[in-house]
């Protein structure tokens, strides 16, 4: 028997978007088959696995399964450019971190490719109805209209819950916290497969939205650190991970910046680095390298693979993340609603030209603003250096090397974003390099004449310390 639902969305009433539609569809399909099971699946997905539906049926009603709330396929996507630009595979999530929580209380709820039992969506077994056939569509009807919620638990107690950018997420995180566990599932082939925004700009936006949620669970009720103690320790630890990791871009904007603006200024954070500074520092890097491998191991990706999750991880923490740190301060503060923009899919019109058109389509929007700054300040930051060598300032060209090979590694993670910018295929590189090189080189010989410029209009100074140790120019860098 196969059903179409088409719930009631009335002018002026909130439906809820898919939460609203979910529960819509669970209340309807209670009266028309009433199964133990729910699969939940986006509408760019379909079924790749005749067997998939076995498959996660097999995790609840084996042995010691009747805990188990629901069972998470990973995502998996066609249509993905082969170079995979922006991440949109993501597999060190769903492959890597989903499958780490398998092994403590399961897996979150990603939104689709989720099979539920039915039970969990009510909090209690659903009544067994024999309905006549004429009364089959008018009570399916009836359960499907926006005032049927009203005064009722739906979207707060039962059900997907509302109120919330990332209702998937919540929905979970409220059933492991009454003691539920989750399942991880994996197959081949792929159980689902759906289609991913390839265009830089609703990539972008897509993971505001993702950020914007998870920052607006920590600032609610449902915030982890306050859930009840059915949650595993290690789980909650998981889902404080989840709800705070948009705060990153706080950090790596000055990570981004303050390092090659130093270059600019001259007084640099570490003036003379000391033995337990590079203690720390092989420290920090050799824990960034053995989590490195075991991501790598565990997701089963290669390390092309882990570090274009990498370049996009720099890039949506210098734009989407810092966008939503903003937004959800602002929410909390001021006590303004957020809203935000679906996430479009659907291909630019040349696809049969080019399958990966929207790829090279540039869409402009403020999210690109702060990237763009990054790379032009770490351009002007290496161009600055490499003057004050070439002048005779700086001597100890060596020690400059790092700071200027931090500021290559930051441009190198930024790359994909530059690309995506700068349009068409095939140029795209070209145009980056021209683009970057001749930055480099105009700021590099306008600071190295500009102060021969006012020299030779005027009378050079010197001015002698108190150890005789000269100040040119009222300048003097105690570093390199």
């Amino acid at each position: 028997m196969l059903v179409y639902v088409s719930r009631e969305k009335r002018p002026g009433h909130d439906h809820q978007k898919k939460a609203g539609a979910m529960n819509a569809l669970t209340r309807a399909s209670a009266l028309l088959s009433n199964s133990p099971f729910i699969l939940n699946l986006d509408c760019d997905h379909y079924i790749n696995n005749s067997q998939a539906l076995r498959a996660g049926i097999c995790f609840m009603v084996g042995r010691d399964s009747d805990t188990v709330a629901f069972v998470q396929f990973p995502q998996r996507f066609e249509g993905v450019d082969p170079t995979d630009l922006y991440a949109n595979h993501n597999r060190i999530f769903f492959d890597g971190t989903l499958r780490a929580l398998d092994g403590m209380q399961g897996p979150i709820y990603v939104g689709t490719g989720c099979l539920f039992r039915r039970i969990t969506v009510y909090g209690f077994d659903p009544p067994r109805i024999n309905v006549g056939g004429p009364c089959f569509p008018r009570l399916a009807g009836l359960f499907a209209k926006t005032k049927f919620e009203k005064k009722t638990g739906w979207g707060k107690e039962i059900g997907w819950v509302y109120d919330t950018v990332t209702e998937d997420v919540v929905t979970g995180y409220r059933m492991h916290i009454k003691g539920w566990r989750s399942r991880y599932c994996s197959i081949y082939p792929h159980a689902f497969i759906g289609t991913a925004p390839i265009n830089l700009t609703e990539r972008l936006f897509q993971v505001l939205r993702w950020s914007t949620g998870s920052l607006e669970i920590f600032f609610s009720k449902n915030n982890p650190l306050f859930g009840s103690t059915y949650l595993h320790p290690l789980q909650r630890v998981a889902y404080i991970n989840i709800t705070t990791y948009p705060f990153t871009a706080i950090f790596l904007i000055f990570y981004t910046t303050v390092p090659a603006l130093s270059f600019v200024t001259g007084h640099f954070i570490v003036q003379r680095p000391t033995t337990m500074f590079y203690v720390y520092l092989g420290i920090v890097l050799s824990t960034l390298l053995v989590i490195a491998v075991l991501e790598v191991k565990w997701a089963g990706v290669t390390v092309f693979e882990w570090f274009r999750n990498g370049q996009f991880w720099m890039t949506a923490s210098c734009s989407a993340y810092l966008a939503a740190v903003c937004q959800v301060l602002t929410k909390v503060i001021f006590r303004r609603d957020i809203s935000f923009k679906l996430t479009s899919k659907l291909p630019s019109g040349d696809e049969k030209k080019d399958p990966y058109a929207d790829l090279y389509v540039v869409r402009w929007t403020p999210l690109m603003i702060t990237p763009i700054i990054i790379i032009f300040v770490n351009i002007i930051g290496s161009a600055v250096a490499f003057a004050k060598v070439l002048d005779g300032e700086w001597t100890h060209w060596l020690k400059v090397a790092g700071g200027v090979f931090f500021n290559f590694w930051v441009l190198f993670h930024l790359y994909p974003f530059a690309k995506g910018i700068l349009g068409k295929h095939g140029k795209t590189p070209v145009v980056v390099l021209v683009w970057w090189a001749f930055t480099f080189v105009i700021t590099a010989v306008l600071y190295i004449n500009i102060p021969h410029m006012h020299s030779s209009g005027g009378k050079h100074t010197t001015v002698h310390g108190h150890h005789g140790k000269k100040f040119v120019d009222a300048g003097y860098y105690n570093w390199p």
